[in-house]
């Protein structure tokens, strides 16, 4: 009786909790008749820096955690193998996992570290090369197919595409080499291989189908060629460049001249503004002064009337007082006998004085009330007429901007 144990089961087995301080991992050539297809995870080794995992036919996936040492791994033969995770191997150098059937790598996220890559012959499927971008200090990639003409019939290679065109290159034979002499390609097993183009520019046949020799020649002049257009490439886009300038300084120009214009105009309005500001201040003064001089006259006028008025009263009275005393003095030559009648008089006489004396005094009152409450609300009426003077000459003082 055959007993199926996992991957998982088999490694755990292998490496207990003793062997977790291991440096290295050989975990490779695993019968297949007592291996279950199944995923493996290995984590929590602190001091392991190298992993061999290869030739595991049941192997489907494999991912690596809180192994902060490992430096490299080789993963390679594992038919069955499509995904493989090491994104948490911030520390790892090489990486060798070439001849799997993967379709989905995650690569450490620590870019700076890693120097080898290997992942030629796989099943990535049609993607460009920009999860490659980060990691700069690259020093060996090899990402293409061998020429193993039954996997390519399963449709089991990589399908890289873009920038760098992969195993499917068309284009970029300006950058190869002057030295070069021989490129091998898949011409023979894959007829949709886009590097025939480069073949037929400059390429010789060889015996064998799958690669081909330069012409040197050819070569050369395609060289020569591409330079010519490139230099030409870079001239039309210089020309196109000063004519976008050329247009951008005639566009320049006329927003210029527009804005003169309109700074013309402005002082031209602001200088009209100041001549009709200084008119209206002219204005402002003779008005000012008129006004004072009406007020002058207002005045005059008014207290000429009030004394004109007060000395008519005075003399009325005066008059009256005179024609009283004239009658009391014929009353008094006329015999005691009317002295009754004399004194009744003079007390009238006294009280008509009184009521005249009080009279008098209401009206100097009255008047000079008058006369105050007038010109305060003429002086009201001038400094009103100043703040209005002042507001429109604030209004009208505009400067160029």
């Amino acid at each position: 009786m055959i007993i199926m144990i996992n991957i998982q089961q088999l490694f755990d087995k292998r490496y207990s909790e003793t062997e977790k301080k291991a440096e290295e991992i050989q975990f490779s050539d695993l019968s297949e008749r007592i291996i279950s297809a199944s995923e493996l995870t290995i984590k929590n080794f602190p001091k392991l820096k190298k992993v061999n995992i290869s030739n595991v036919k049941s192997l489907t996936k494999l991912k690596i955690i809180n192994c902060p040492q490992l430096v490299g791994i080789n993963c390679q033969n594992n038919v069955l193998l499509t995904n493989l995770d090491l994104s948490e191997c911030n520390e790892l150098m090489k990486i060798q996992v070439s001849s799997n059937s993967l379709e989905l790598i995650k690569l450490p996220t620590n870019s700076e570290t890693l120097l080898y890559l290997e992942i030629n012959d796989n099943n990535f499927p049609s993607q460009d090369l920009s999860f490659l971008t980060p990691y700069k200090n690259l020093e060996i990639l090899d990402l293409g197919n061998n020429s193993n003409e039954e996997r390519v019939k399963k449709g089991i290679y990589n399908r890289f595409c873009g920038g760098i065109k992969g195993t499917d290159i068309d284009s970029g034979l300006e950058y190869l080499p002057e030295n070069l002499q021989r490129l091998n390609c898949l011409t023979g097993i894959r007829v949709e291989a886009k590097v025939k183009q480069i073949h037929a520019i400059c390429g010789t046949s060889s015996a064998n189908n799958s690669s081909f020799n330069f012409d040197r020649e050819k070569y050369k002049k395609f060289r020569q060629e591409q330079k010519i257009k490139t230099e030409q490439e870079e001239i039309e886009k210089l020309w196109a460049k000063i004519q976008e300038l050329n247009e951008q300084l005639t566009n320049s120009n006329s927003i210029i001249e527009e804005k003169d214009k309109k700074i013309s105009k402005l002082i031209s309005e602001n200088e009209k503004v100041k001549e009709e500001t200084k008119d209206l201040l002219s204005k402002k003064e003779e008005v000012e002064k008129e006004l004072k001089e009406k007020i002058k006259k207002w005045r005059c006028r008014e207290l000429e009337e009030l004394n004109n008025k007060q000395s008519k009263d005075y003399i009325k009275e005066r008059i009256d007082w005179k024609r009283s005393r004239e009658e009391l003095e014929q009353v008094i030559k006329g015999g005691g006998n009317k002295n009754q009648v004399l004194q009744q008089q003079v007390a009238s006489y006294q009280d008509k004085l009184k009521t005249l004396q009080g009279d008098l005094q209401n009206n100097r009152s009255n008047y000079a009330n008058f006369i105050n409450k007038n010109l305060q609300i003429k002086e009201k009426e001038v400094e009103e007429l100043k703040k209005l003077s002042k507001n429109l000459q604030n209004q009208v003082q505009i400067s160029p901007k």
